[in-house]
């Protein structure tokens, strides 16, 4: 109970950063819609140790070990960290063939400096870790860039055996400000808006829900190709 408590208070303190989100949520697709900073850190265990992901149902991770997972990561390597509350961190890494995130205790992890973003690196074609998500950034002078992407929902297929697919388009120029930009209003209702931060390689995009179709979402983490 004292864990759950915790965990509550965290949660409540740090609501003012966005009060649609739930903080309490850790897991794949909801990663990349954290409102607040993202980090990076390096895993710093001993080497002979696994460092575990934790669930984030039932009263998780506050419960301990009874909320560990299988998947587990070991000394020296990266993850990326989006929201914390006490001794705990929600993370992302990327696997050879899978992505995993959870709670990880924060006490196992390092947090690695996030060097400064130039303009040369925002541009590049980027692919979605999930997904078939695409991101084309283009440099179109005066610090400016160009960004251009394409998102896909699949949902199965209907009734007649044709395959459900929704799409989304993004074409936007925009004025990157050090590692973030932000595109549209977030406050206008029913329209496209949203915002990606660079760190240390990693795209992180995060947006209104309204840039395409039904379902379709340019919420992701993206790699450059």
């Amino acid at each position: 109970m004292k864990g759950k408590i915790l965990l509550a208070l965290a949660f409540f303190s740090a609501g003012c950063l966005a009060d649609e989100y739930d903080l309490h949520t850790c897991r794949n697709g909801s990663f990349p819609t954290w409102p607040g900073v993202f980090n990076q850190a390096k895993v710093k265990t001993d080497a002979n140790a696994n460092v575990h992901f934790y669930r984030d149902d039932d009263g998780c991770p506050g419960q301990g070990e009874v909320c560990a997972t299988k998947p587990y990561l070991v000394a020296g390597d990266t993850v990326l960290v989006a929201q914390e509350v006490p001794g705990w961190s929600c993370v992302w890494y990327s696997g050879k063939k899978h992505e995993f995130v959870g709670w990880m205790p924060t006490k196992s992890l390092e947090k690695q400096p996030i060097h400064n973003v130039t303009l040369a690196e925002w541009t590049g074609k980027w692919h979605a870790e999930l997904g078939d998500n695409e991101i084309h950034i283009t440099s179109v002078g005066k610090g400016q860039i160009n960004v251009e992407g394409q998102a896909t929902w699949y949902g199965g297929k209907d009734s007649q055996g044709y395959d459900i697919v929704h799409t989304g388009d993004l074409d936007e120029t925009i004025t990157p400000q050090g590692n973030a930009l932000h595109w549209g209003n977030p406050k206008e209702e029913y329209t496209c808006s949203g915002a990606a931060q660079l760190v240390n390689g990693n795209l992180i995009v995060r947006d209104s829900g309204y840039c395409g179709g039904m379902n379709v979402s340019f919420d992701n983490v993206y790699h450059k190709q």
